[in-house]
């Protein structure tokens, strides 16, 4: 818990900025992977989006997401709903999530496509899947636990599934020398006519206002 607070909070909150950026969260639909103690979804809840889909496998941190008094707030209203199961398998109908983000989930996720496919299942054609990546940190651990912890082929797999306008984009939050709330986002977007075979990558920097 101690750790998330010093590599997760900053790096959470600028990803929420940078979803807005890419689709407004008023009123929108959003599913957060691995919120953790709920930096992001604190965040997200300052837009005031129709609901949040939180799918967290952590016990404690599911205690800590119920007990804080905004995450509580919003569970009690039903905008916040919190999912033990894991997100190869999601309670979501067929287009009905506007973005996707998860900081720090990506490495976990295996095997990826696997779990791209169900994503991309429950977005709106149009809608965003964020992944912040923080690939230095990730390297450290565990292999068999950090899978996917090269951003260029977790491009690869957004690709492999079908997702469009995949991008790394520049690191965000970046210092010298560099500290923990340094990320960076690995961006796809669902696409909006599926009869559509032509999609648009890079693989250096995000040429958008993201």
């Amino acid at each position: 818990v101690n750790m998330m607070k010093q590599v997760n909070k900053e790096s959470s909150e600028d990803m929420v900025e940078l979803a807005h950026t890419l689709s407004n969260l008023t009123g929108a639909a959003v599913l957060e992977l691995g919120p953790g103690q709920g930096f992001a979804t604190q965040a997200l809840l300052k837009f005031h989006p129709q609901s949040i889909t939180a799918v967290e496998l952590s016990p404690l941190f599911r205690k800590i997401l119920a007990r804080e008094s905004t995450t509580k707030a919003a569970i009690d209203s039903k905008i916040l709903t919190i999912v033990e199961d894991d997100a190869v398998s999601l309670p979501l109908s067929n287009n009905s999530i506007d973005i996707v983000l998860g900081m720090n989930v990506v490495y976990f996720l295996h095997p990826l496509e696997t779990y791209l496919k169900e994503i991309q299942r429950v977005l709106k054609p149009g809608g965003y899947l964020i992944f912040g990546t923080k690939q230095g940190g990730a390297k450290l651990g565990t292999a068999d636990t950090f899978v996917n912890t090269d951003n260029n082929v977790i491009l690869a797999s957004m690709v492999a599934v079908g997702f469009v306008d995949c991008e790394i984009g520049a690191a965000r939050l970046l210092t010298n020398p560099l500290t923990p709330p340094m990320y960076v986002p690995v961006v796809g977007r669902k696409e909006i006519d599926t009869t559509t075979t032509t999609t648009t990558t890079t693989t250096t920097t995000l040429k958008k206002t993201y």
